[in-house]
């Protein structure tokens, strides 16, 4: 069976890429709607974050004799949204790879707010490829897929996961 839909769950850490499978099975707890197929981890923002640590003070100057003060935390901020920004490159370039290779028409991007903002940039890979490419603040990267899919159909944005109740 072709997934339809891929979804792309991500924020500046970590992304989980999912499918959702339309097909219901003979024993719903053998298939699950929602399925992870693929993690990423950013690995550069953790490292970013232990090379700026503050064990050297603020790097704030405030005496009066000591000039114009200094903003080395300014420096760490544009390292660490550089990294993201190379990050969310990613993230969309292998969702991109793996929505092509699976045959998907359409990927679903929900991430918290900021690496929505960043992966917004990258739509127009998708819509070359002509792959719909819709998007939805939240940030859901630590639940696992079956909470997930129940955020998301409470969203609105998929249908909710059929229960053995509703089959019976």
């Amino acid at each position: 069976m072709i997934p339809r839909t891929c979804v792309v769950v991500a924020d500046g850490g970590r992304a989980r890429l999912f499918t959702i499978e339309s097909e219901v099975g003979p024993d719903l707890a053998d298939y699950p709607h929602l399925i992870e197929r693929e993690g990423m981890v950013n690995a550069a923002v953790g490292v970013s974050a232990m090379n700026h640590s503050d064990d050297h003070g603020t790097g704030r100057r405030t005496m009066f004799r000591a000039g114009p003060t200094h903003g080395y935390e300014d420096r760490w901020d544009r390292e660490e949204i550089r990294l993201k920004r190379k990050f969310a490159r990613d993230v969309a370039e292998e969702a991109l790879r793996f929505a092509t290779e699976a045959g998907v028409f359409q990927v679903l991007l929900v991430a918290e707010p900021r690496m929505l903002g960043l992966l917004r940039k990258h739509h127009g890979m998708f819509e070359k490829a002509h792959i719909r490419c819709a998007e939805h603040a939240g940030d859901v990267t630590k639940l696992n897929a079956a909470a997930v899919h129940q955020w998301m159909a409470a969203a609105g944005l998929v249908a909710a996961p059929a229960t053995l109740a509703a089959v019976a």
